[in-house]
Formats: C-alpha cells, sequence, structure tokens
C-alpha cells in the first residue's frame, strides 16, 4: 500500500507546516474535524497562524479544529463563521471575543462561495453591498442592472487540513455523512491538501459512485483509525 500520498502519522503529515500559515480546517460542530491533524500541529508549536473555518464551539466533546489553535494562543488571524454558541456565551465564543486575534466573520454561503472561487481560479465574487455588511464598505463595487455589488476576494490556503472517512492511495475520498460539510470545497483551495482518514484502500477498490473529492486535489492523507464524527 505504499504510496507517496500516503503518510504513516499525522505529525508526519504536517512537518512542513510553517509558522505564519493560512490554514483552511475543514468540519462543523464536531463532524469531520481534522482532530489527529490540529493535535499534530499544536505539538509542534507552529504559531502566527490565519485560520479559514466554519462555525465552531466548544459542545459536549470540547474545543475542537480551530478552536483549539486559538486556545493555546497558536492563531492570530480567523475567517469564519459566528460561533455556534455566540448569542448565549460560552467557550467558543470566549475565545473568539478574546483579545489579540484578528477576527473576519461572514455568512456561511460568502465563506463557501470565496474558497470555491479560489479553488476554480476566479477573481471574486459578486455580493448585493447590503449583504457584504460593515466590511463591505471597503470593498470594490460594481453596478449590475441597477443593483451594485461588492466585490469578494476569493480565499485560499498554504495548507488544508481536512478528515474523510476513506480514501485510496490515489487520494480519491469517500465521506460519511456530514462530515461532507466544509471538507470538499477546502480541499480544492489550497496549495497543499492533507487529509486523516480512517481508512486507506488500493487504488480502485473504492466506488467510484461513491467518491466526491478526486486525488488530484489531494496531497497527503494519513490513517487515524475509526471515529464517530
Amino acid at each position: 500500500m505504499s504510496s507517496s500520498k500516503v503518510f504513516a502519522t499525522a505529525s508526519d503529515a504536517v512537518a512542513d507546516v510553517p509558522n505564519g500559515s493560512t490554514l483552511m480546517i475543514g468540519g462543523h460542530l464536531g463532524a469531520g474535524v481534522p482532530e489527529g491533524l490540529v493535535r499534530a500541529l499544536l505539538d509542534r508549536n507552529v504559531t502566527d497562524l490565519t485560520c479559514i473555518c466554519g462555525p465552531w464551539d466548544g459542545g459536549a466533546a470540547g474545543l475542537q479544529g480551530a478552536s483549539m489553535l486559538v486556545a493555546k494562543g497558536r492563531a492570530r488571524r480567523l475567517i469564519t463563521v459566528a460561533p455556534s454558541d455566540a448569542e448565549g456565551g460560552g467557550p467558543a465564543t470566549d475565545l473568539w471575543r478574546s483579545e489579540g486575534i484578528e477576527v473576519q466573520v461572514v455568512s456561511p454561503g460568502t465563506l463557501a462561495e470565496r474558497i470555491r472561487a479560489a479553488g476554480a481560479g476566479l477573481g471574486g465574487i459578486l455580493l448585493p453591498l447590503e449583504d457584504a455588511g460593515p466590511a463591505g464598505d471597503g470593498l470594490e463595487t460594481r453596478t449590475i442592472e441597477d443593483a451594485v455589488y461588492a466585490l469578494e476576494a476569493p480565499l485560499a490556503a498554504d495548507f488544508a487540513l481536512l478528515h474523510a472517512r476513506a480514501a485510496d492511495t490515489l487520494g480519491n475520498l469517500v465521506y460519511r455523512t456530514s462530515q461532507r460539510n466544509w471538507n470538499p470545497v477546502m480541499a480544492v483551495a489550497a496549495r497543499t491538501t492533507i487529509v486523516e482518514v480512517e481508512e486507506v484502500v488500493l487504488a480502485g477498490e473504492l466506488d467510484p459512485e461513491l467518491v466526491i473529492t478526486p486525488g488530484v486535489y489531494v496531497n497527503r492523507v494519513v490513517p487515524v483509525g475509526t471515529r464517530t464524527g
């Protein structure tokens, strides 16, 4: 099962992530979060990170994904959706509002489209100006059929840290249920895509009808064992 894309450990897979990197971190409220890769990154003391991620929270399972990096002081900037406990307060909100970290909050749809635009090689997306919020004041605008749109830049990353149910040795990915959240769109928008998987199989053993992310977008896979989310 040898392949240059298959790494033995999460530590090996993230060994070249430098300080100051921009990371996309997959997962949504505990499902499809690359916990093993994030913990390996924490062990390496990488810092000054920009993290692009979906909504995150503390939840019953504790802080996960990007929130773990924020809690340890490793992230200087977040581009994210408001955490799920933003109204009621909680551990994620405390981190999200902490001093010393820059936070850019966007809607889930805008975040997904900006990431998708980067993966497709587009120059950005046009968002109705009223939907851009306060950040729209500084954006370039276009008027199309009497409607004003703000030009939002594409979002790319140096590394994407993702989770999938299975991969083959070519990097083709299969997701289980809600693991298919931010992971597929982020896979195509990073220079280096690293995926922890519950199982690695030989090329040709995955049902092609179930493959969501083609291996051409995946640089590294690392088996981490079975999990529920």
